[in-house]
């Protein structure tokens, strides 16, 4: 049972195993709206260049139960994860799990900070500042620009 009520935030980039046509992104998309519902978690997932960026806070048991499901997923091998502890509040209260669009992307000029978590992801250590700012900037960005 989940019983925490500290909000925590985890950022994580990893790379598709497998193929990912756009029926099975959506059907995850849905699959995530339903399933974070239950358990007061919210974010967004953006899937780009064959690698998923993914946001999400709520309890903290609730958002270590679900980092340790999404790393045993076998379609896919996470590169970087951040966590964010003790959140004051959250980015993305009313979403239980929003799916980011190509569209979204374009509309909201997003393509470089993306470009640049992804470039960050695939090619330096796991420690790099570089990336933690890369992925954390995304985070804000699309915290501010999605809400609209």
């Amino acid at each position: 049972m989940i019983r925490s009520r500290i909000v925590k935030g985890i950022v994580y980039v990893s790379r598709a195993l497998v193929d990912f046509p756009e029926k099975e992104l959506l059907d995850l998309s849905l699959f995530s709206i339903r399933k974070n519902g239950e358990f007061s978690i919210t974010g967004y997932l953006c899937f780009q260049q064959g690698r998923f960026i993914q946001y999400f806070e709520g309890p903290e048991d609730a958002c270590n139960q679900l980092i340790s499901n999404i790393d045993k997923d076998e379609r896919h091998l996470i590169n970087k994860r951040l966590d964010e502890e003790k959140l004051e509040k959250r980015r993305f209260p009313d979403w239980s799990m929003r799916f980011v669009t190509d569209r979204e992307i374009v509309e909201f000029d997003l393509e470089n900070i993306i470009a640049d978590s992804l470039m960050f992801s695939s090619g330096l250590p796991s420690g790099d500042d570089h990336m933690d700012e890369a992925l954390w900037l995304l985070v804000d960005s699309l915290s501010r620009v999605l809400k609209m």
